[in-house]
This record gives C-alpha cells, sequence and structure tokens, in this order.
C-alpha cells in the first residue's frame, strides 16, 4: 500500500506519532546527533532476534531515524533512550522488527509522500549536503521509518470499538462529583520546625547524599546525589554588534538573489511574476524596494559570516599553546605549561580594541543545564555527520569521560579551548532552514564527577530547608488528617470555621508565601492565599480524570481514585460525611477532600454520545497500545534482546 493511501486511511495512528508531548517520556537531544562511525565500534552489543548485534548497526539505526526527522516526521517514539547508545538500539530493534515482518517501502512512495508534505528538492539537496547521503540513502532512512509505523498499524488492526470501553470513557470523562476541597502547603509550616542540629543534618545528609530526589506518594524524599558538573567560560561575539561595520555588497546581494530566487519572486514580485520566465528577472531590473530587502537578507547573514571569521581568529589566538601538544594513550591532549596557557579574559582584552568580544562563566552546574544556556546552549560543531553541542563536549572532558580504543572524536582536558561552536538562526528566505549564526569559543575550567556532593558545605543551605520541609510536610499531614476526622462529623465547612489553631498557622504563615523560593526546583508556591486554599473550595468538573486543580493549579493525580472511591463505601458504620485525606508531594500539599455526591449517569446522554464516546474509546486503546508497542522495554522483550557487553541491562 503506498503512503499517500495508507496515511488517508490510517491517519488515527499518525495522529498519535506526533502526539509526543502526551505519550513519549523521555526527548531526543533537539540538536541532532549523530553516533560515532569508527572500526572500534563493531564491538558486539548482544544478539536480538537471535542474530549477533553491534554498535555499528545500532548508530546506523539511529542515524536514520534522524535523518527522517530532519523532514519533520516525529520520530521521538523510535529514539527513546537514556543516552545516544540506547535511542539508536531502541531505533534499530523497531525497524529491524519491520523489516522482518516483511514491510518496506518502495522510493517511490516515499517521493509521493515528500510531495504531499511539499518537500521539494531544495530541502531534500540540504539534507544530502549536510548528511553526506545519496538520495537513495535519505529514501531509505524515510522508508523505514514509514515501515516502522506499519508495523504498529498492523498491531492496530485489533483495536476495534467497544461498548464497554465506550461506557468507561464515558464514566471517565463526564461523569461529575460535587466535591469541597482544603489544600494545605506543607510551607506553611515551616515556621513551626527548627533549625536542625548539626548531628541531624548529618544523619540527613549520609542518608540522603547517595539518592535522587523521588517523592513517594505520601512522602518527601530528597536527594543530593549529582551528575557530572563543570565549569566553563567561553568568548563570543554577538553579529547584531557588528552593524554598521558590515554590510553586503550589490554584487553579493545579486548573487544571493539568484541563489534564492524562486522565494523572492514568490514573496517580493506577487503572482504576475510568477508567470515569466525566471531567467528574465535579474536583480538590476527588481523595484529598489526588493532590492534593498535582498540586501538586507544578506548583510544579516554576513553579519553570522563575519562574527565566526572573527572568533575563528580568537581561537586560533587561544589554541595557540595547545594545537602542537602530544596527546597521551587515551587521546587527550597533554596540558602546555602554565605559564604558556592564556586565560579566556586576556584573549579578550587583546581583541577588545577590534572587535566587541564578550566574556561570560558559568557556575559549577550540571551538565543538562548548558542546554537551557541561551545561544550557547544550542551552539553546535559538525564533526564528519555528528552534530556536537557544548554539553556534549563537555561531557567528553578528562576525568568525566573514559574514551574507547582509536577515538576520532573531539576529547577535552580542563583547561583546553574547545573547537569554534556556532549557534544557528532561521533562514530568511525558508524558515525550515537553519543557518551559522552566532559563534563561540569554550573550554572546562572545573569538573566535578557523578557522585555524592563532595562535602556537606556544598549543599548545606538546601540540606537545611528540606530537612525542614520534610518535617513541615508530616506537620501539614497531621493538620489534615486532624481536620478531616472533624469533618467526618460536621462537615468540611464546619470543620473549617472551627480550626482556630490551623487558621492561625496559616494566616501567620501568609507574609513569607511569595517570597523568595529557597531552592530553585522547588515548584511555584499557592497561586492563592493560605487561608483562601483552605476554603473549602468546590472545583468545577471534577471527573475521574482530574490531574490538576485548576482553583489552585497543583497536581493530584491520585486524588480522584481516592474521592470516587468515597461512592463505593456502604454500611451503617459509615460516618456522617465522607471524607478523604489525599498527598500531593509533588507540589508539597495536603488535600482534604470531602465528597457530597457524584452526579448520575443517564442512559438516554450516554447514548445521544455512543457515537464520540465509541472513538474516543477507540482513541483510548489506541493511545493504550501505542505506548506499550513503543516502550523500550517491550521492544527488547519482543526482539530477545541479550546484552553482553558491561554496560547492557
Amino acid at each position: 500500500m503506498g503512503p499517500a493511501k495508507f496515511f488517508r486511511k490510517y491517519s488515527r495512528v499518525l495522529v498519535l506519532t506526533f502526539m509526543s508531548l502526551l505519550l513519549v517520556v523521555f526527548l531526543i537531544e533537539p540538536v541532532l546527533t549523530y553516533a560515532r562511525r569508527t572500526e572500534h565500534h563493531d564491538r558486539v552489543l548482544g544478539e536480538a532476534f537471535g542474530q549477533r548485534l553491534s554498535v555499528s548497526q545500532v548508530n546506523e539505526a539511529g542515524n536514520e531515524m534522524r535523518v527522517a526527522g530532519m523532514f519533520g516526521f516525529n520520530v521521538q517514539p523510535l529514539l527513546i533512550g537514556a543516552d545516544d547508545l540506547d535511542a539508536n538500539l531502541h531505533a534499530y530493534l523497531l525497524v529491524e522488527e519491520a523489516r522482518r515482518m516483511g514491510i518496506t517501502v518502495a522510493h517511490s512512495d516515499v517521493q509521493e509522500l515528500l510531495r504531499q508534505r511539499q518537500i521539494g528538492d531544495e530541502m531534500l539537496d540540504a539534507v544530502r549536503k549536510r548528511t553526506g547521503r545519496s538520495l537513495s540513502s535519505i529514501y531509505d532512512c524515510i522508508g523505514r521509518y514509514i515501515a516502522a509505523l506499519q508495523a504498529f498499524e498492523h498491531q492496530a488492526y485489533g483495536v476495534a470499538q467497544s461498548l464497554p470501553r465506550a461506557e468507561e470513557v464515558y464514566q471517565a470523562q463526564l461523569q461529575h462529583a460535587d466535591v469541597r476541597l482544603s489544600v494545605l502547603d506543607a510551607r506553611a509550616f515551616m515556621s513551626r520546625v527548627p533549625e536542625p542540629s548539626e548531628q541531624e543534618l548529618s544523619e540527613y545528609f549520609e542518608a540522603a547524599k547517595n539518592r535522587r530526589t523521588q517523592h513517594s506518594d505520601d512522602r518527601l524524599e530528597f536527594g543530593y546525589h549529582m551528575m557530572n558538573r563543570a565549569r566553563i567560560e567561553y568568548l563570543t561575539i554577538d553579529p547584531a554588534k557588528l552593524e554598521g561595520r558590515v554590510v553586503a555588497s550589490l554584487r553579493e546581494s545579486a548573487a544571493y538573489f539568484e541563489r534564492h530566487k524562486d522565494f523572492y519572486i514568490r514573496t517580493l514580485l506577487g503572482p504576475q511574476a510568477a508567470t515569466q520566465p525566471a531567467s528574465s528577472i535579474t536583480f538590476e531590473s527588481l523595484p529598489q524596494a526588493a532590492r534593498d530587502r535582498i540586501r538586507e537578507d544578506r548583510t544579516k547573514v554576513k553579519l553570522g559570516e563575519e562574527a565566526q571569521r572573527l572568533m575563528n581568529d580568537v581561537h586560533d589566538y587561544a589554541d595557540r599553546a595547545w594545537r602542537d601538544q602530544p596527546r597521551d594513550e587515551q587521546g587527550y591532549r597533554q596540558p602546555p605549561p602554565a605559564e604558556q596557557t592564556l586565560s579566556f579574559k586576556d584573549v579578550r582584552e587583546h581583541f577588545a580594541a577590534q572587535t566587541p568580544i564578550e566574556y561570560g562563566e558559568t557556575d559549577l552546574i550540571e551538565l543538562r543545564m548548558l542546554q537551557s544556556m541561551p545561544g550557547l546552549g544550542t551552539a553546535s560543531y559538525l564533526v564528519g555527520r555528528q552534530t556536537m553541542s557544548v554539553w556534549m563536549l563537555t561531557a567528553r572532558t578528562k576525568g568525566l569521560y573514559q574514551p574507547e580504543r582509536n577515538e576520532t572524536m573531539p576529547l577535552l582536558v580542563v583547561g583546553e579551548p574547545g573547537p569554534v561552536m556556532v549557534d544557528h538562526r532561521p533562514d530568511p528566505t525558508d524558515p525550515r532552514q537553519r543557518i551559522p549564526y552566532q559563534a563561540y569559543v569554550f573550554r572546562v575550567v572545573e569538573i566535578v564527577p557523578e557522585g555524592p556532593p563532595r562535602s556537606i558545605e556544598e549543599v548545606r543551605g538546601r540540606l537545611v530547608a528540606e530537612w525542614r520541609l520534610t518535617r513541615a510536610f508530616e506537620l501539614a499531614r497531621a493538620a489534615a488528617e486532624k481536620l478531616a476526622e472533624q469533618a467526618r462529623g460536621v462537615g468540611l465547612e464546619a470543620a473549617v470555621q472551627q480550626s482556630v489553631e490551623l487558621l492561625a498557622t496559616l494566616e501567620a504563615a501568609e507574609p513569607a508565601r511569595l517570597g523568595t523560593k529557597l531552592h530553585s526546583d522547588w515548584p511555584e508556591p499557592l497561586i492563592k492565599p493560605y487561608r483562601e486554599a483552605l476554603g473549602p473550595f468546590a472545583e468545577k468538573a471534577f471527573s475521574r480524570v482530574t490531574t490538576v486543580l485548576q482553583e489552585l493549579n497543583i497536581p493530584v493525580e491520585r486524588l480522584p481514585e481516592a474521592v470516587f472511591g468515597l461512592s463505593y463505601t456502604t454500611g451503617d458504620s459509615q460516618p456522617a460525611h465522607r471524607v478523604v485525606v489525599q498527598a500531593a508531594p509533588r507540589s508539597f500539599n495536603w488535600v482534604v477532600a470531602e465528597l457530597v455526591q457524584v452526579d448520575p449517569i443517564y442512559r438516554g446522554e450516554f447514548e445521544a454520545r455512543l457515537p464520540q464516546l465509541l472513538t474516543a474509546a477507540e482513541q483510548r486503546g489506541m493511545e493504550e497500545l501505542y505506548r506499550g508497542w513503543f516502550n523500550p522495554q517491550n521492544v527488547k522483550l519482543r526482539a530477545g534482546l541479550k546484552r553482553t557487553d558491561q554496560n547492557g541491562q
């Protein structure tokens, strides 16, 4: 079946593949990464589908899916993994599974699909140049991506419309409950928790230093195990600061027009010009306003080119003491004598008189945080087919990374200038393409490998705050349970009014509610005053699928189950009011909920909505199948994967 017919008939499946924010837990790095392809990467990973499996095989599969991703296809479900190798393995298993099912997609079908998506030769040529692949290879990449989706589609045939499932959907989505809610934020109780003694703090540190933060259903459990960290410094030139010094010539502008003639004829000259032969339209024949626009676009591109040229000079100057240094047995450069090395501040001063060069330095941060830095975080460096970002290169610093034999990708040591990294911006003539813009030179000046903090002093401020918060959370639990016990007898509203001590605690804590967060990773404080959050208040449209309380914007995934569970309790010994206490640890809250009533379900309304419910039920079944099909553990089980390498799970 050709993709045109496939995409029309099975659009419900393809809709799922674009639900990445909903369904995909692990996201691939936004900068396309290409795993290394050298002979030492033929080391054996293990066995899959009863056959030997090597690193080069799985890396090529991952590369192929990333090529498909360059055309706007959502390849994230095929690239799920904790790191590049794991994601590539996931892609290989899915693609190989489709091949073994006999699913193939012809080049002609791929070409038809690209035409439907209005992807022309210009974009194909750009990807071909960027990746070094032939058009035939690119079509193979896209074809294998489609084949993997078709393998899932074959399973989707079994998902049919079901009346029982429609009833479940109706009940889950449309049956509402009348509830009264009181929310207690643990931070409101922190003033009642004294500072820890040194012994208490030391014991808490020892218990938590080797774990990561992982709150349970009803308890806060902070952790202080740290990932690889680094401090870097960098130099850059903002191309915008070269404006006035760099202007595209008329000759450059004319050449730029010729390279992008179709775009400018379509956008600047209107439909009448589109009927003329393109060869008859020259830069000189254009209206002055059009020539000015083209020259402006070419100047923007030239600003980036000039900034990169200057940063190349900066790099050569900063790297001059390093470039001829011999390498050790692992492939790392040996540092030159200290007196020969230049600080980046010295380098900046050397160029400051002639260029608007800027210096920056980070704190000692986890490598993942480098990705969020504007400009520098998205700057990249192309090595063969692989695009490497600053955090990826930093991760290859000696002391953080163990190279393989015959390593060919860049390696760094502390103090060594890295290669020129370039941030890209949208192409003025095609927003789908990105062109070089701002260049950076960086170096790592300090590293700390993954592990517990080096000392208690390194995390003392956070440690004290979270020690107090865990105890405040327990105080909030006790207050919530006391409130709930009262509410079971007199109702939640009366119980709140009678809780004089609790009201006083919340009133006293209110001035600090909107103060500075004690730690950046903590959730935002309640958007309403503590007393107002205590309510009780009614949550509109509270259903079995409610995950966030709209009144306060806090997550409460388990609350609906607890509240609707109250509707099943029967017997003479039941309290006068149905009340439950539920923790919301992700926001440091406790919720006391009183169930007033569950709205009844009417058969007539159900039958009136049945067509939509059947469709929703089918979609729900499809989502469940989708999650299961692309789940990495399930994929490995289907393939019979057996890892034999030392990093295998």
